[in-house]
């Protein structure tokens, strides 16, 4: 079953594209294990749980990280169904980024690619500079 994604850029140890996944796509609940280190900004809300991890709802106020690997179940709460735009890194990337941000903000990033996990986090300020990716 093709994925209802469109890949808008891969380079060598970075990728971004745009998810949309419609309430009627067979596997919409459960999509399989996250493929890559990815952060998704969310363009409608959705329910997501990671395994092993209590629900929480999405929005365009916040950005989920997810590990290569990790497994997690999604809810309908838009009838669009879960629409985001994503960017990937390799793990080595992952790791640089996550050391650059902990240390210049203290922020719990470094979580995301070492031990332990970040789940979500609040955004402040738009990703983008315009609605949406350019096609």
């Amino acid at each position: 079953m093709e994925l209802p994604e469109r890949l808008v850029f891969r380079g060598a140890r970075a990728a971004a594209g745009e998810w949309r996944c419609p309430l009627s796509w067979p596997a919409f609940r459960d999509t399989g294990p996250i493929r890559q280190y990815l952060v998704a900004f969310p363009r409608t809300s959705v329910r997501i749980r990671h395994e092993g991890a209590r629900p929480f709802v999405t929005d365009a106020t916040l950005f989920t990280m997810y590990n290569a690997g990790q497994r997690y179940t999604r809810e309908a709460v838009h009838p669009a169904g879960d629409q985001c735009d994503w960017w990937s890194v390799d793990l080595e990337t992952a790791r640089a980024i996550a050391r650059a941000v902990c240390s210049s903000a203290g922020l719990l990033v470094l979580q995301a690619v070492l031990p332990g996990q970040v789940r979500w986090t609040k955004r402040t300020a738009p990703y983008f500079g315009r609605p949406s990716m350019p096609r």
